[in-house]
């Protein structure tokens, strides 16, 4: 790598350095390829500029670095200087100024060149949708027995999920999980028509009525002891008491004594 003689050099002023060609005898300046060298010039600052400072998740956005110097001249330094993000899970960047985003936030992308840096911001958006309620619109509890129900809402950014309405003693909602759970007390029995809301911010809401239906328990079997009622006259009436712990309370039957 030779400077041509040709060429003056002042201090201070452009300094044209050529690559000459293989043949020794080629001197022409204006053919040559050349690398420019400035005398006494300084870079003093970094201007970082984009296409747009927010993309979507997965979307791309060309980044560019333009360099001032001590004499105010500038140049275009986007493919000479090292590019880095602070955030790299938020967005990452490659050597030509090529952002990706890979998840919402916010990540600031430096441009370097020796001591001087540029910075820009950067912010990365996660796909929206609004919210959408996917269970079921009942279910079903009984009394004296713990049940549970969870909401399944979707959308983007995740909903959140509220109740209203009169819910059976013993029975609550819990925000958190977005679950109906509890044991109903006795005398709860009938059809709570109750409202579930979800949402993300991202266009309406979205709302389900619902019903919980609280049902007696069932009885699979009845032992009744004693078997028969001893005396009383041809059809009199006689009462057995049932106990049924699932409930909590006693039930009574009338029964009809054998005809003897």
């Amino acid at each position: 790598m030779t400077t041509s003689s040709d060429f003056p050099v002042t201090p201070g002023a452009f300094q044209p350095t050529f690559i000459e060609g293989s043949d020794p005898k080629f001197h022409n300046p204006f053919a040559a390829a050349f690398v420019a060298k400035f005398s006494n010039l300084s870079l003093t600052a970094i201007t970082v500029t984009f296409t747009s400072n927010t993309i979507a998740t997965g979307a791309s956005d060309q980044f560019h670095a333009t360099g001032t110097y001590s004499d105010g001249s500038s140049q275009d330094l986007t493919s000479l200087v090292t590019w880095t993000s602070s955030a790299t899970d938020v967005a990452t960047i490659d050597r030509t100024g090529l952002a990706t985003g890979l998840t919402g936030g916010t990540t600031t992308i430096t441009a370097t060149s020796g001591i001087t840096q540029g910075t820009a911001t950067l912010t990365v958006t996660s796909p929206t949708q609004p919210p959408a309620i996917t269970s079921a619109g009942s279910t079903t509890f009984t009394v004296g027995l713990a049940g549970s129900f969870t909401v399944t809402a979707t959308g983007t950014p995740a909903p959140s999920v509220s109740e209203s309405g009169t819910l059976p003693s013993g029975v609550t909602f819990n925000p958190t999980s977005q679950t109906l759970a509890g044991t109903p007390s006795a005398g709860t029995t009938g059809t709570y028509n109750i409202t579930f809301t979800a949402t993300n911010g991202v266009g309406s809401n979205a709302v389900q009525n619902f019903s919980l239906i609280v049902s007696s328990p069932s009885v699979a079997s009845l032992t009744l002891n004693p078997v028969s009622i001893q005396g009383g006259a041809m059809n009199s009436v006689g009462t057995v008491t049932l106990n049924a712990p699932a409930v909590g309370t006693a039930a009574q039957r009338a029964v009809a004594p054998s005809q003897r």
